[in-house]
This record gives C-alpha cells, sequence and structure tokens, in this order.
C-alpha cells in the first residue's frame, strides 16, 4: 500500500475537497431553505395550524410561501387564508391573504402533490430565535392533507 501526501491543490485536484465539504454540510444540517408542515383533517382543512420557525441568520431576506400537499379531490382556485406571526419578542402580525391556486397537471399514479403558493417576498427576519407562523383557511377546504409554510432564503 502506498501512502501520499497530498498538497491543498493535489486534494482538490482528486475531488476528495468536494467529498468532504459535501459531508460536512449534511452532517451540519446546512439548508438555505426551511419548511414546517403539519397534517390536517382529510374530510377538510377548518382547523388553525401552528409552525414553528428557528430563525438564526438575522442579515438573511427570505421568500415566505404557503405549502400544501394535495389529493386529487382538491377543486379550489383561490385560497384565503389567516396568517398570523409571532416574533420572538412577542410582536404579532395578523393578515387574511388571497392565494391564487395553481396546481398543473397530475400524474396518473400520483396520490398527491405538493405545491408552493407565494405569500411574501423579501422578508427580513430581524430577531433571532423561534417565530411561531399559524395559518387558518377562512372556509373549509376539501382535498388538502397538510398544510404548511415555507422560508427560502434569498
Amino acid at each position: 500500500m502506498r501512502v501520499r501526501n497530498m498538497s491543498l491543490c493535489g486534494l482538490l485536484r482528486s475531488g476528495v475537497c468536494g467529498v468532504v465539504i459535501a459531508i460536512i454540510c449534511c452532517s451540519c444540517n446546512i439548508n438555505p431553505n426551511s419548511v414546517a408542515m403539519a397534517d390536517v383533517s382529510r374530510r377538510g382543512w377548518v382547523e388553525q395550524i401552528d409552525l414553528v420557525y428557528d430563525n438564526q441568520d438575522t442579515s438573511a431576506l427570505y421568500d415566505m410561501g404557503v405549502v400544501l400537499r394535495l389529493s386529487s379531490g382538491f377543486q379550489a382556485k383561490m385560497l384565503q387564508l389567516n396568517m398570523v406571526i409571532v416574533t420572538p419578542d412577542s410582536l404579532r402580525y395578523e393578515e387574511r391573504v388571497a392565494l391564487p391556486v395553481t396546481v398543473g397537471q397530475w400524474h396518473k399514479e400520483a396520490e398527491s402533490k405538493e405545491i408552493v403558493l407565494p405569500y411574501r417576498q423579501n422578508v427580513h427576519l430581524a430577531r433571532q430565535g423561534v417565530y411561531g407562523v399559524s395559518i387558518t383557511p377562512v372556509e373549509n377546504v376539501i382535498g388538502v392533507e397538510a398544510a404548511g409554510v415555507i422560508f427560502e432564503k434569498r
């Protein structure tokens, strides 16, 4: 067995560095996007869901979206939701939004499909800590299996 000493350039050329970086990123759970979801009743989504997002980067901008896992029974073209966001220092922001829904084509074998509805762009989370997000549909929504929120780092 031959042992070689490799310089940094040698590591980069060998591809070992890329593998090491990938392992470090996976082990540290580095992910610029964070999704929180909760299952809802298959008979219809009427109840409030409460989600949390632990913000550690106070300098980043995020695009927020509502994530839905849909069954083939979903028919809505517009979704009205009450959105409540509570900051780590207990400030509360509440609004009612109407989000247009475009489902697109269903695959024949698919039992469910996930979509993201854009909610807010360039959101700056100024406080470090846990943000609470509550989502409540204004009326009963048939065909939603799970709902949530995504924070996508810009």
